[in-house]
């Protein structure tokens, strides 16, 4: 992971009315945290090597998304611009996470099985994602080519529930280790 890589914190979608507004989905949990993050964010693809310096001069909660004035592009024209357009913040700007990591910092951390009085210790895989359930999350596992049990299984999901099924998350090491025992899949 490099301190210049981007994260995505919303996306732009349609004009909303006739001045200047534009509709926005934020990926922040919760979603008005979009609006805590310190300007000015970036604008435009992720691809691109150009992105454009935003800020937001006003929003409004609009159902699952909000309307948003965004400063310098505060007429329907220059709004319009911003449609598709993806929403970052540099990774270093980021503030630091209450619980040590982002979830997507532990993407592709290899997860092991630490083993019971039933099962040796295994490697399961390595972090794929996670499934947001409301309560407790899901973490989704690529398995290991040579997983004994469940051959063919495109995915393992585990509940990350610290102290209880995650025994273990070393940054460090990028591993994590579960105590959810293979005879659960």
């Amino acid at each position: 992971m490099h301190d210049h890589e981007l994260v995505t914190l919303a996306s732009f979608g349609r004009l909303f009315g006739v001045n200047g507004l534009i509709l926005l989905r934020s990926f922040t949990d919760p979603p008005e945290g979009l609006f805590d993050y310190p300007p000015p964010l970036l604008c435009g693809v992720q691809e691109q090597a150009q992105h454009t310096p935003i800020r937001f001069a006003e929003h409004y909660r609009q159902k699952d998304r909000f309307a948003v004035l965004v400063a310098g592009f505060e007429t329907p024209e220059r709004a319009s611009q911003l449609t598709n357009q993806q929403v970052f913040i540099q990774r270093e700007r980021m503030p630091s996470p209450e619980k040590g990591y982002y979830w997507r910092d532990l993407i592709g951390m290899q997860v092991d099985f630490i083993g019971d009085d039933n099962h040796p210790p295994c490697v399961y895989g390595a972090v794929s994602g996670f499934l947001p359930t409301g309560d407790q999350d899901v973490m989704r596992i690529q398995p290991a080519p040579d997983l004994p049990f469940q051959p063919g299984q495109p995915e393992l999901l585990i509940p990350f529930i610290q102290g209880v099924y995650v025994t273990e998350v070393d940054t460090t090491q990028r591993r994590i280790l579960v105590s959810w025992p293979p005879n659960f899949f």
